[in-house]
């Protein structure tokens, strides 16, 4: 079906639009990408005459593209896709797919998922499975990795299922094999660790029976996140440093590189767990990784109980709009530092947010860990309440019970005891 048939077509563009301070940077961004969109809807639908030189919609589209911020790393993709369509013969998804799936994953780096998930859609509602496998084994795949950033966990392994049955269909064993990693990671996610186990193993072998070592180094990587969950951080550490030498591309790197601190953080090597993380989050490609990298060193602050340090980078995250799992782990390392810092009551507001954010996002090992402060939390209130009652019974003391305690303290005296 033609997107451009579905009522909320585009929608997470005009909600963004809504939310932007009108003809600032970001606001002409959005809107030149909507437009464009809507030309490629009427393209695919009404025909190559909505590009014609002559057509208003065309230049009106050419115009808002070019009033983009000129440092904006997809101006000259929108511009792209506009090209292709005009200089195509006939409307064909094929003619304009790598461009469109080149731009949603500009918009996952910039951390824009909402955006870029409308992107894989538009791409997924044109694409047919038989004469566009690639295109829309990608999309799903990419769609796919969207949704499990925004907790949206149903569709996404539908997204992931999809890519794994055309690919079988086609004989594209590392498209199957990437697809059983992301439903891994989704079990991981999820706190399903014996089938993350069994997926991960499975995807492994066969990836080594097929020769296909960047897979291999991909499900080793998170092999050694499943280590860490079961709290075998020496085991994660080997296994990380292995993937961390055979992986090539560089957002792959930035990611075992951050896993890397995560382990040194749970061996309390807090040092190298620093370095690790400065570099992921002055490098990273992917903003996501950014953050999280920023998220990992208010931890080592924490642990390193350095209080500066802590309320600079959680001053630097404050009022960013992070993703769910993100953003329970800010709140869940932010109420640490909290108590860490005898700041109860603070701790006690942001771990009830983060508890908040992991139930409504099926968290369950976020939720669990949360949780566990949350009793922690009780449990110092509950000693602190009991300090404060003795130290009032220890200044509200009778005259009889001073005098008594008095006579005790010089008998103490008399025998000569030292106090």
């Amino acid at each position: 079906m033609s997107s451009i048939a579905r009522p909320l077509s585009h929608m997470p563009y005009f909600e963004q639009l809504a939310e932007l301070a009108q003809d600032s940077a970001d606001w002409r961004s959005a809107s030149a990408a909507l437009v464009m969109l809507r030309l490629f809807d009427g393209w695919m639908t009404a025909g190559a005459e909505v590009v014609d030189e002559d057509a208003p919609g065309l230049n009106a589209v050419r115009d808002q593209i070019a009033a983009m911020d000129i440092r904006d790393t997809t101006r000259g993709l929108l511009s792209s896709i506009v090209e292709a369509m005009v200089a195509a013969e006939n409307p064909r998804i094929v003619t304009v797919a790598p461009r469109l799936l080149a731009y949603g994953r500009a918009l996952q780096q910039a951390a824009k998922w909402p955006l870029a998930a409308d992107i894989y859609r538009t791409v997924l509602s044109y694409a047919t499975p038989v004469e566009d496998s690639d295109t829309v084994i990608s999309a799903n795949m990419q769609l796919g990795r969207c949704l499990r950033v925004l907790a949206e966990w149903d569709e996404s392994l539908a997204c992931f299922a999809a890519a794994s049955q055309i690919a079988t269909m086609t004989g594209d064993v590392m498209s199957i094999l990437r697809a059983r990693i992301q439903e891994a990671n989704i079990a991981l996610d999820r706190g399903n660790l014996p089938y993350a186990q069994t997926l991960l193993d499975e995807t492994i072998q066969r990836a080594k029976e097929s020769g296909l070592s960047e897979i291999r180094a991909t499900a080793t990587h998170d092999l050694a996140r499943l280590a860490s969950r079961r709290g075998r951080h020496e085991e994660a550490l080997t296994l990380q440093y292995d993937a961390f030498s055979s992986v090539r591309s560089q957002m792959a790197r930035d990611r075992v590189l951050n896993d890397l601190g995560a382990s040194f953080v749970a061996l309390g090597v807090y040092s190298a767990a620093r370095d690790a993380y400065l570099v992921v989050a002055a490098t990273a490609q992917e903003q996501y990784l950014r953050w999280t990298a920023t998220i990992n060193l208010l931890d080592v602050a924490v642990h390193e109980r350095r209080e500066p340090m802590f309320e600079q980078y959680r001053r630097d995250l404050e009022g960013v709009s992070l993703p769910p799992a993100l953003a329970t782990y800010y709140y869940i390392f932010m109420a640490q530092g909290y108590r860490a810092f005898d700041k109860i009551s603070m701790a006690r507001s942001a771990v009830a947010r983060a508890i908040e954010l992991s139930t409504a996002h099926q968290l369950g090992q976020a939720r669990f860990e949360a949780e566990e402060l949350f009793d922690q939390l009780r449990t110092d209130e509950a000693n602190e309440r009991m300090a404060e009652r003795l130290a009032a019974r220890a200044t509200s003391w009778s005259p009889e019970v001073e005098e008594i305690a008095k006579a005790i303290r010089d008998m103490r005296t008399l025998t000569g005891v030292d106090g």
